[in-house]
């Protein structure tokens, strides 16, 4: 599936441009987000949690960024 994900900051830029995404579940969407945010950051040892019911994602609970994740129609 097709995923819009839309953040509200990574690390101290609020200005993250959105990411297209393929991904066929949830792990796999928030790998793709952890290879894009690691330019944004210093620090590499990030994790990334998503949750598709919700939406929405983390990075690293919070702390280095949040974004909502959208199902978009290919």
């Amino acid at each position: 599936m097709l995923y819009l994900c839309d953040f509200e900051r990574i690390g101290r830029n609020h200005a993250v441009p959105p990411l297209e995404i393929e991904a066929t579940d949830a792990d796999e969407l928030a790998f793709h987000v952890y290879t894009y945010s690691r330019r944004f950051l210093a620090s590499h040892d990030i994790v990334v949690s998503v949750d598709l019911e919700e939406g929405r994602g983390f990075i690293n609970a919070g702390r280095f960024g949040r974004f909502s994740v959208t199902g978009v129609e290919a």
